[in-house]
């Protein structure tokens, strides 16, 4: 939202026949109910008819104990005055405007203050990422947008519990700062601290940017069922994968659901590989599926590619690609 407003509704009517009076109007303080926070005055807004003659328009701010003369306003109709308060008033947590002048005919009914809110001060602030799921992940960088108002902030990602490099940060203005993960960190829970030497207002921790995410983490996976018509011939089958703990994986091939060949995939712990398992010809049927595992480790499998004969082809081998059923309907 680009601004906020905070606004009194007056109904103030003086006709005086040909006599001037005085009028002066002092209003409450205006803070948008947020009388800790710093706010970018933007501009005011006063609806009124002065009758012609001079209205002057000053401003206290929590700072001050003389007004500020921001403007005059003269007109004969009643129509909205906009003043530009942003270099007048500035950064301000809040305002009390003050009318003064001397009138014959004045009608007021609107005092609005146009402003943009600025984040609530802190000295420590927590930031535990979410929406990016429970995969593991590559992530390089991490925007932060901040005002250190001059302070030095000490920025601190974890990963998976474990804090990583700190970064130190000052700046005098809201600041778009890159941490940068200069090592190639892989986890799946990342966070953020931020401690300050002084208060500072932080306007966003966006979402980190990364190069990879894996798959989800199994232990006993599955691709297929897959239908290779009345009758197919398995030769091999392909698999991307990625194991944390161990080396070895078994596997299970079922037609009917009734198990064909069983055997294991050798792969490099915490190295991602592509491992290609031959076969007997006597693999054959109608209705596929593979499974792995069950192991005692977690690993990332990618895809998995088979390579068949499909009934009435017994001549041409096909690559088919294997997913499971749920991994089907996702996609869906």
């Amino acid at each position: 939202m680009p601004y906020t407003a905070d606004s009194l509704i007056f109904d103030v009517n003086l006709s005086v026949n040909d006599v001037k009076q005085l009028v002066n109007i002092l209003t409450p303080v205006f803070n948008f109910d947020t009388p800790h926070r710093r706010k970018d005055s933007y501009t005011l807004k006063v609806t009124c008819n002065t009758g012609g003659d001079d209205l002057f328009v000053l401003i206290y701010t929590e700072n001050d104990t003389v007004p500020i003369i921001v403007d005059t306003i003269n007109c004969s109709v009643l129509q909205d005055n906009l003043i530009d308060i942003s270099y007048t008033i500035g950064i301000v947590k809040s305002w009390q405007v003050q009318l003064v002048g001397q009138l014959t005919d004045f009608k007021l009914t609107d005092i609005n203050i146009l402003f943009g809110l600025r984040p609530e001060q802190l000295t420590f602030y927590r930031n535990l990422i979410q929406g990016l799921g429970p995969n593991k992940k590559r992530i390089r960088v991490w925007p932060i947008l901040i005002d250190t108002l001059g302070y030095d902030v000490l920025v601190v990602p974890s990963v998976d519990g474990v804090d990583q490099t700190s970064l130190t940060i000052n700046s005098s203005y809201p600041k778009t700062f890159l941490y940068q993960f200069i090592t190639d960190v892989f986890g799946i829970d990342y966070a953020m601290t931020l401690s300050g030497c002084g208060p500072f207002e932080l306007f966003d921790i966006e979402n980190p940017t990364g190069v990879q995410i894996l798959p989800i983490a199994k232990r006993f996976d599955q691709v297929g069922s897959e239908e290779l018509f009345r009758y197919g011939k398995v030769k091999a089958f392909s698999t991307r994968i990625i194991a944390f703990g161990g080396t070895s994986i078994p596997f299970t091939i079922y037609f009917q659901d009734e198990s064909q060949y069983t055997g294991t995939i050798t792969v490099e712990d915490s190295k991602e590989v592509t491992v290609f398992t031959g076969v007997p010809k006597t693999v054959a049927g109608a209705v596929l599926r593979i499974e792995y595992g069950p192991t005692s480790f977690n690993f990332h499998r990618f895809y998995t590619l088979l390579q068949a004969t499909k009934s009435g082809r017994d001549t041409e081998m096909e690559w088919i690609p294997l997913t499971s059923d749920w991994e089907k309907k996702i996609q869906e």
